[in-house]
């Protein structure tokens, strides 16, 4: 599977292949996706962006050159949310953009009340700060 995933704007949420998996039987199993380019702004992730569920995501692989960047809550297979990552491979190059970012990983951004097992991960981690705005000098006199 190959695909190409950004939305434009400032304040696009929930940015994946699945943007929310939600739900008391919500869930992403049994899948492999490559070469995905993922962007955007808050919960983004490589396959799902937001994920609150009972059931775990499972048995995903994010092979091939992966990319995935944002700029709070940003995971190779999940940006963030409250749900286990079971049996899960990620390759992937994850950036965080901003000065006030947060939330970064190559499984998943940020993840509460959440299990991470059996998982494998390989790639990048990065985070690219914003350039400083230079200031005008005023003459005081």
């Amino acid at each position: 599977m190959l695909f190409r995933l950004r939305q434009p704007g400032g304040k696009q949420r929930r940015v994946g292949l699945f943007g929310c998996v939600a739900g008391e039987n919500g869930s992403v199993t049994d899948l492999v996706a490559e070469n995905v380019k993922v962007s955007g702004n808050m919960l983004v992730g490589g396959v799902i962006g937001y994920g609150v569920s009972k059931k775990p995501v499972e048995n995903i692989t994010l092979q091939g050159t992966n990319s995935v960047a944002g700029n709070f809550l940003v995971g190779g297979i999940v940006g963030g949310g409250f749900c286990d990552i079971k049996n899960c491979k990620a390759n992937a190059d994850v950036t965080l953009n901003g000065d006030n970012a947060q939330g970064i990983g190559v499984l998943a951004g940020g993840m509460e009340e959440s299990s991470i097992v059996s998982c494998s991960a390989t790639g990048s981690v990065t985070r690219e700060m914003m350039p400083r705005r230079r200031r005008r000098s005023a003459d005081v006199r």
